[in-house]
């Protein structure tokens, strides 16, 4: 049929107006849960009380801090394939070239860099030159012209805003370095023109994994990576920033994205009888109900949160976030652990909750 899926930000354990626990647990369900029976119920928020014998499973995701893209260009490394190159009589000794380079994006589809591919993406071009290279050059000197120069005219490769940072690390080498968690870099290179043909010195392409050699020059440091419960995830993918999601006083005031706090993801399974039809009684049919709730909890209180849990009975399994777009287990995804398109799960053998619904059924 269809999921249901419950989605709730927590940010303190004590309501904001009145001081009550906003998380409590009775290990006995007939010491005032309203429930009857000896099994614990735990009450989380206003909406969400779960006996905990009809949890099945809860799965817990930490926080993870997003990392922008960055390689390093050492142009000693480069300036001497130049030489060689010059030796050879492969290429004039007056060098004109480019450092070019591709970013492309992975959770995102920010409208600036639209193409005419599937995947959004945006080349840059940055010349350098003339510099002169002889067999008597000192490659040094070479490599510290070279530098000051693209660092230079790195300044005029702006789309509106600034998309990538080029800065040069000593006097022979540039680091350049995203400006988003969304960019990486798919490829990387330094070419220069001779006569009418373009002669590829050093070269990093991602989809063949051929980063620094040894003599290429290029080296990649950081692919990459997207953040997880940040500020910035939660707007994107949970609380549009909407007028009314960001008034003062808004509705659910207590469940607004925190700038700069971090947020813990448990994510509770839970299979209990369909109140509203709890069975075809005349062939002994008896309906669960199967729902997820998915709670982000910010990192000063997840330890008291997750306190309550294992208070009840139940004890979270961590499950760690894998790189890339690639679902490493697709049995998971999207069933016990719903995976948001930007980050995938690889996950560890399942722990059933003691006397859960499928122990039982």
């Amino acid at each position: 049929m269809f999921n249901w899926t419950t989605t709730t930000i927590i940010n303190s354990l004590e309501d904001a107006t009145t001081g009550d626990k906003l998380v409590k647990v009775w290990k006995n369900a007939e010491n005032g849960s309203g429930f009857s029976g000896s099994y614990p119920v735990i009450k989380i928020k206003r909406d969400h009380t779960f006996e905990a014998r009809y949890i099945t499973n809860v799965y817990k995701a930490a926080a993870k801090e997003p990392v922008k893209c960055k390689a390093t260009l050492d142009f000693v490394k480069i300036v001497k394939k130049l030489k060689a190159l010059v030796e050879a009589g492969s290429i004039s000794p007056q060098i004109y070239g480019r450092l070019a380079f591709y970013i492309a994006l992975e959770g995102s589809e920010e409208s600036i860099y639209a193409n005419d591919m599937y995947q959004k993406g945006k080349p840059f071009s940055i010349g350098f030159g003339p510099v002169t290279i002889t067999k008597d050059s000192v490659v040094e000197d070479a490599a510290k012209a070279i530098v000051k120069n693209l660092v230079k005219n790195a300044t005029n490769a702006i789309y509106g805003k600034r998309l990538f940072k080029l800065t040069a690390n000593g006097e022979t080498s540039v680091v350049l370095e995203g400006t988003s968690e969304f960019q990486r870099f798919n490829f990387i290179n330094v070419a220069v023109d001779d006569s009418s043909e373009e002669v590829l010195v050093s070269d990093y392409n991602f989809f063949f994994e051929n980063e620094d050699s040894g003599v290429s020059g290029i080296k990649l440091d950081e692919r990459g990576q997207n953040g997880f419960g940040t500020y910035l995830y939660m707007i994107r993918n949970l609380q549009l920033p909407t007028i009314h999601n960001t008034r003062w006083l808004h509705l659910k005031e207590d469940e607004k994205p925190v700038v700069g706090a971090k947020y813990t993801q448990y994510i509770v399974n839970y299979c209990a009888p369909s109140m509203a039809n709890p069975g075809l009684t005349v062939v002994g049919q008896h309906n669960m109900s199967a729902t997820t709730h998915v709670f982000w909890v910010n990192e000063n209180v997840a330890d008291q949160f997750e306190a309550f849990l294992v208070d009840a009975g139940i004890n979270p399994e961590a499950v760690a976030l894998a790189e890339g777009n690639k679902v490493k287990d697709n049995t998971k995804a999207g069933t016990e652990f719903p995976v948001n398109h930007e980050q995938t799960v690889e996950h560890t053998k399942s722990k059933k909750a003691a006397g859960s619904a499928s122990d039982r059924v």
